[in-house]
């Protein structure tokens, strides 16, 4: 297992990590922005966070001996995160997941059944689906199987956003460096399916420990977060049942441990053609879907679903920051304290700054708003701008003429330029 971690380590190697407020940012990150002002946030800050981020993606291993990066709370409430919209709303978000069930029972079904969904942007279940590319390791499986199966499941309506390979290599000896290939030729992909685990573990004659397992998905997730997308290893459960399904899952605790999440797939009997879906995992509630297959095409279809009650309150105050920004008054551009007026929010501009970082994600993929901050010289500054809808080509509605755009962009611009080598020397 001593390869695994190779990639990992190729990242400490990379050169000129360049300013958060660079106009650009790599698509491979999962900072939009990071605020910048006198009260609550300093290079200093950003420094540490990105020296955290090289621990981090070294597993923990620091270049220099002895050190711990440390980031205190206003150090993160400083930090403005947005995470890439979901895979399939409620159910798959960037990050490892497992799904398992016992052979044979249409775990593989089920896995071609998200991929096709994804790959086409339709909803699964009356769940909305995020559309991106899909790659499939199917590695029990030949093509002319597929064939057979995903025509028999879907008609023969294609795509050329869903791709099945039958091979691989393993984990730690060059299946990330096939992922990252084929990222490389769809920068668009949001989800890899790697049907069965098994198949891309190195085979080293042992069995299996809780280090081995929780070390085989950590190196999978590691990719999963580097990357932004989501992964899905598909796995098997043991044959010994359990009141808790999650102990099925074949192997130690650490795949679970290791994993964003997991799906088991369950048959009273192996003769049923209804089965329990029972979902878990660090960004999604608790649920069950009940599941019938249907009898023609084969694939799952939902009849009912338990759900854990979870709903996210958003801040009033927040919310009249949104409802600032209507289809009129597109983008927004000035100081907290501006902000603050302007708005109506009862809070003091600095807490407003921090609230709005703590809240990007949510601003960006509920509300459909970018949000950044910076500074210039000692002035601080925010810049919203409501996200138009995809299908929405026409600028006329975005409630600023092409001139006002253009002025209001050219201003960001040259504020986020003054500000960009700020931080050069603390690399």
């Amino acid at each position: 297992m001593n390869k695994i971690f190779n990639s990992a380590e190729k990242e400490m190697t990379v050169p000129n990590v360049s300013a958060p407020t660079d106009t650009e940012q790599s698509p491979n990150t999962n900072i939009i922005s990071i605020a910048q002002s006198d009260d609550d946030c300093n290079p200093l800050a950003v420094a540490k966070f990105k020296m955290a981020e090289l621990d981090r993606k070294a597993n923990g291993i620091h270049p220099f001996k002895g050190s711990i990066s440390l980031l205190t709370l206003n150090d993160i409430f400083s930090l403005a995160f947005s995470r890439k919209p979901p895979v399939i709303d409620g159910l798959l978000y960037p990050g490892m997941y497992i799904l398992a069930g016992a052979p044979k029972i249409g775990k593989s079904f089920l896995a071609a059944q998200i991929a096709y969904h994804v790959s086409m942007g339709i909803p699964l279940w009356d769940l909305k689906v995020n559309q991106g590319n899909v790659c499939y390791f199917a590695l029990e499986d030949d093509f002319e199987r597929l064939q057979s199966r995903m025509s028999t499941m879907f008609g023969v309506e294609g795509t050329d956003k869903l791709s099945f390979s039958i091979t691989s290599r393993t984990i730690g000896d060059g299946l990330e460096e096939q992922m990252e290939q084929f990222l490389g030729g769809h920068p668009d992909t949001n989800l890899i399916i790697i049907d069965t685990l098994q198949k891309v573990r190195e085979n080293t004659g042992e069995g299996y420990s809780y280090a081995s397992d929780y070390e085989v998905i950590s190196a999978l997730k590691h990719f999963a977060d580097v990357k932004g997308i989501c992964i899905i290893a598909v796995h098997h459960t043991r044959k010994q049942k359990s009141d808790d399904v999650y102990e099925m899952i074949s192997g130690t605790t650490g795949i679970l441990g290791s994993a964003d999440g997991a799906m088991v797939l369950c048959k009273e009997k192996r003769t049923d053609r209804t089965a329990c879906l029972s979902v878990v995992g660090r960004d999604i509630p608790d649920q069950k879907f009940r599941l019938e297959r249907n009898p023609d095409t084969l694939c799952w279809e939902k009849t009912d679903q338990e759900i854990e009650t979870f709903e996210k309150k958003i801040d009033p105050e927040l919310l009249k920051v949104v409802e600032m920004l209507t289809i009129d008054k597109t983008e927004w551009l000035g100081s907290p304290a501006e902000l603050v007026e302007e708005s109506g929010a009862e809070v003091a501009p600095n807490i407003i700054t921090k609230m709005l970082n703590v809240n990007a994600s949510e601003l960006k993929n509920q509300f459909g708003i970018d949000y950044e901050s910076g500074r210039k010289s000692n002035a601080r500054w925010i810049h919203l701008v409501r996200i138009p809808p995809e299908n929405d080509s026409n600028d006329s509605n975005d409630g600023l003429n092409g001139s006002t755009k253009t002025t209001v962009t050219a201003v960001t611009t040259v504020i986020k330029n003054e500000n960009t080598n700020e931080l050069e020397e603390l690399f």
